[in-house]
């Protein structure tokens, strides 16, 4: 599984757009982008663009997970 970050611009019910950036886990960028587009119809709001889809693999032992600053 891995973490997902979906950036778009929606339209709203006034037909005014929307930034919107959805998180959340999914197996592919594909999928992340189906559930961006249902929670937004479930919004109310109309998908008119997907600008970005950013993936992280998620470390199963976070003492894996290193840190830099």
């Amino acid at each position: 599984m891995r973490e997902f970050r979906v950036f778009s611009t929606c339209l709203d019910r006034a037909v005014y757009p929307v930034p919107v950036t959805w998180r959340g886990y999914a197996s592919s960028s594909d999928v992340a982008i189906r559930k961006m587009e249902s929670e937004a119809k479930s919004n109310g709001w109309s998908v008119a663009l997907i600008v970005f889809v950013q993936q992280r693999r998620v470390a199963r032992d976070k003492s894996l997970v290193e840190i830099k600053a």
